[in-house]
């Protein structure tokens, strides 16, 4: 049976307004595993436009549930900063975010390759990295003394080490099922679905958009 969450969500890029709001997100909820990021890094993602959230709206508050960020880098992109508050974690919000933020991305900056860092000692992201966005672990780093935040969990040898897994390209295909089957609702654990509002390009002219990130998809795999 389907049962509804009476939750409306705003799925978007953040916007510079929103920089002070999300950065306080961010630093309340990064605890021992997420590399903390600071306020120019976050304008950063902003003017790149690169970093996206989640927000629940009601009658008269809007309130931030989860965001992410696609860093971009020189030889490579990082999917990061993933983080989705508690009560709506079952809903699959998290799904829904990296799904669009990693198809709005891919279409306009296609990047050579897209990692994920999970700090080693982090089980919560794994599942959602490999069965649902498409990421592979194949490897491990460790940051330099210098660079570990304070902030971060250190193993037994004393380091901060990060698995890293990286984006299978050929899954911008089913990204791209979904966003053509998008009908303003999505689905969670035990069937709970939620309404949801996709404020991205890629919904402007959806079947435009569609069939382009199939043929982004295509052209990666050759």
């Amino acid at each position: 049976m389907i049962a509804n969450s009476g939750r409306i969500f705003v799925l978007r890029r953040a916007s510079e307004e929103r920089v002070s709001a999300l950065l306080e997100f961010h630093k309340k909820h990064a605890g021992e595993y997420l590399f903390p990021r600071n306020l120019a890094q976050f304008q950063k993602l902003v003017e790149d436009k690169c970093l996206y959230e989640v927000i629940e709206k009601s009658a008269d508050t809007e309130e931030p549930v989860g965001i992410c960020y696609i860093a971009q880098e020189a030889t490579r992109d990082e999917f990061g900063g993933v983080f989705v508050r508690d009560d709506v974690r079952n809903l699959g919000v998290g799904r829904v975010l990296g799904c669009c933020a990693i198809s709005n991305h891919y279409f306009f900056s296609p990047p050579p390759i897209l990692i994920a860092h999970v700090h080693e000692m982090n089980e919560a992201p794994r599942r959602l990295l490999t069965v649902h966005l498409g990421f592979i672990q194949n490897g491990e780093e460790t940051l330099p003394t210098e660079d570990a935040p304070l902030s971060m969990a250190r193993n037994k040898a004393g380091d901060v080490v990060g698995h890293v897994f990286e984006f299978k390209r050929e899954t911008l295909a089913q990204f791209a099922d979904w966003i053509e089957q998008f009908t303003g609702t999505f689905e969670g654990k035990n069937s709970i679905v939620s309404a949801l509002k996709i404020d991205l390009d890629i919904m402007s002219d959806r079947d435009k958009w569609v069939q382009l990130l199939r043929q982004v998809a295509a052209d990666l795999q050759r």
